[in-house]
C-alpha cells in the first residue's frame, strides 16, 4: 500500500501492517497516526510497525513527527540508522519496542519526545541508541520542540547552548548567521558532511566552535 510518501505492507497471515519504506525527500516528516485501506473488499483501520531499514541512511530527514497516541507499535532494527540530519523524533504512547541500532549514527538526534512506557537515558546505547546523542528527553506534551527551523535553510537547537544542527538548503554559497536570537552558537558535528552542493561558506564572529567532520 502506497500512503502519503510511505510504502506500507499488510501481512494478512499475521493481520499486521508494516511501514517498509519512506521514499520521500521532505526534511519534515509526519508519520500517519493510523492506516486506512481496503483488503479483499473489507475496509480496515489499523496501527502499524516501522520495519527494519525503513528510513535507513536517509540524509534528508530532519524531524519526524507523529501524534502522541499514534498507533505505532514498534520500531525495527536499523530503521533510522545513519540518518545523519535527524534532529528530533517522537516516540508515541503505543510504541512497545525499539530494535537494534534503530537510531545508531543519528549524530544530531538531540531531542526525543517519549510518550511511551520505554525508559530512555541520555548517553545510553539502549533502545537502539535513540538517546545516545540526546540533549533533552521530553515527556510532557505541553513542552514545545527546541529544534526549530530558522527559515533560512538552517535548523537550530535552542537549549542551554545554541547549535546549528542541520541544513536543508541547496545554495552553492552559504552565509552563516551572525547570531541565533541574539546569541552566539556552535556548529554541531557532521552538519554539512553529506552536502555535495556547497562550495563556499562565509563565517561570522557568532560561531563559537565547529564540531568534528562538520564539512
Amino acid at each position: 500500500t502506497n500512503y502519503e510518501g510511505f510504502i506500507f505492507y499488510y501481512y494478512a497471515k499475521e493481520d499486521k501492517v508494516y511501514l517498509v519504506k519512506y521514499y520521500g525527500d521532505e526534511p519534515f516528516v509526519t508519520l500517519p497516526s493510523k492506516i486506512e485501506f481496503s483488503y479483499n473488499g473489507e475496509n480496515k483501520v489499523m496501527g502499524y510497525y516501522i520495519r527494519d531499514y525503513a528510513f535507513n541512511e536517509n540524509k534528508k530527514v530532519i524531524k519526524v513527527y507523529t501524534d502522541k497516541d499514534s498507533l505505532i507499535f514498534g520500531i525495527g532494527d536499523r530503521a533510522l540508522f545513519a540518518c545523519y540530519n535527524l534532529t528530533s523524533f517522537v516516540v508515541p504512547s503505543n510504541c512497545e519496542y525499539i530494535g537494534y541500532a534503530a537510531f545508531s549514527n543519528c549524530n544530531h538526534l538531540y531531542e526525543v519526545f517519549n510518550y511511551s512506557k520505554l525508559e530512555f537515558l541520555m548517553g545510553s546505547s539502549t533502545h537502539g541508541y535513540i538517546a545516545f546523542n540526546a540533549k533533552v528527553i521530553i515527556k510532557d506534551e505541553n513542552i514545545t520542540s527546541k529544534v526549530v527551523d530558522g527559515n533560512n535553510g538552517f535548523i537550530y537547537y535552542l537549549g542551554s547552548e545554541y547549535y546549528i544542527v542541520g541544513y536543508y538548503g541547496n545554495s552553492e554559497s552559504i552565509n552563516l548567521p551572525n547570531n541565533i536570537s541574539g546569541k552566539s552558537y556552535k556548529i554541531a558535528s557532521d552538519v554539512f558532511r553529506e552536502n555535495k552542493t556547497i562550495k563556499s561558506v562565509q563565517f561570522t564572529s557568532g560561531v563559537e566552535s565547529i564540531g568534528a567532520a562538520s564539512f
